[in-house]
């Protein structure tokens, strides 16, 4: 009886043992996979995240306007949605700085000059540089009273200028197209040291934005 007792022991001892193996690796294949399926999402925000900052809602308004950042990407830009037929005017705010010693109204007006035909329908507002994007379209926009603006500005920027615009001026609506429209999607971003800091600090922005700034 006693050999036979013992001996039972030991097997209920094995298979205790093997269960609770079992469950281990059970608890591991889990971990394993969720790890694994986190990363893999991770990996998918990640690529995707460039994507959710561009915007391309572009509609006919009543005026295009190009914020103080403009840059000539963004004033060529500007020009094909005029030609276009997207609006009747393009403001171009225009920080009062100095680019190399030239004051930067008098170097846009020149380069404004330049489009003929289109020249009469540009009307160029000098802004400081110090004041909100919003701030200073406001008062730029007085001049024409439109109802619809067009914003056109740097792809990964057109998200935030969208949610910002909107919120601080409701009394226009809103619409936005990038300076340089992305063919590809997901737009590749981390293959570029550049453009991957600027994604970085347009999440930064906008996550600032949605949380304190509301």
């Amino acid at each position: 009886m006693g050999a036979g007792h013992f001996g039972s022991s030991l097997l209920h001892k094995f298979q205790r043992s093997m269960k609770m193996n079992l469950s281990l690796k059970r608890k591991q294949i889990v971990a394993f996979a969720a790890l694994a399926l986190l990363l893999i999402t991770a990996f998918l925000a990640l690529r995707k995240c460039g994507d959710y900052l561009v915007v391309d809602n572009a509609r006919k308004s009543d005026v295009i306007l190009i914020p103080a950042r403009g840059l000539p990407r963004r004033y060529d830009r500007g020009f094909d949605l005029l030609r276009n037929g997207y609006a009747p005017h393009l403001i171009a705010d225009v920080p009062a700085i100095n680019y190399f010693g030239n004051p930067a109204p008098e170097m846009a007006e020149k380069y404004f000059a330049q489009q003929q035909v289109l020249a009469s329908k540009i009307d160029i507002c000098v802004v400081k540089i110090t004041l909100p994007e919003s701030i200073q379209a406001g008062k730029c926009l007085e001049k024409f009273q439109p109802k619809s603006v067009l914003i056109v500005a740097g792809e990964f920027q057109t998200r935030r200028a969208l949610i910002d615009f909107s919120r601080n001026l409701p009394q226009y609506q809103w619409s936005v197209t990038p300076s340089q429209p992305h063919p590809q999607f997901p737009v590749p971003w981390w293959t570029n040291q550049h453009l991957a800091r600027i994604v970085y600090t347009e999440w930064n922005q906008l996550l600032w934005s949605e949380i304190f700034d509301r």
